[in-house]
């Protein structure tokens, strides 16, 4: 099925703001992308890092390291992304808060989640 020329020409497609979505999702929330915000990203922190920071983690705080994963890209750790994690998680020897921090907690809480519904 082909797309109408108003959708594929920006200049001839209506503009369409809802104030109800604005309203529901305006201000800070999560970005849909991949990547933290820029204060909290490091483009050279492969698993040397990661490794490092997590036997470090009382350096820095659990609450400031996160597991980020770039679904399904052929370079990630997909299909395996679960046991992966399990295996970073057992070698560093976190224990189950330092699990959900790393995993879950801490994205919850850099992105805002709660506001979404999202707690646990």
């Amino acid at each position: 099925m082909a797309l109408p020329p108003a959708v594929l020409d920006p200049a001839r497609a209506p503009l369409v703001i809802d104030p109800a979505l604005l309203a529901k999702y305006g201000g800070n929330g999560p970005r849909y992308t991949s990547y933290p915000t820029a204060d909290r990203f490091v483009e050279a922190f492969g698993e040397d890092a990661f490794r490092y920071w997590l036997a470090n983690r009382n350096v820095v705080g659990m609450e400031q390291i996160t597991f980020e994963v770039d679904y399904p890209h052929a370079d990630s750790t997909f299909p395996h992304t679960k046991e992966t994690a399990q295996l970073i998680c057992d070698k560093a020897g976190l224990d189950d808060r330092e699990r959900y921090l790393l995993m879950r907690g801490n994205a919850i809480k850099a992105f805002g989640l709660e506001r979404f519904g999202i707690t646990q």
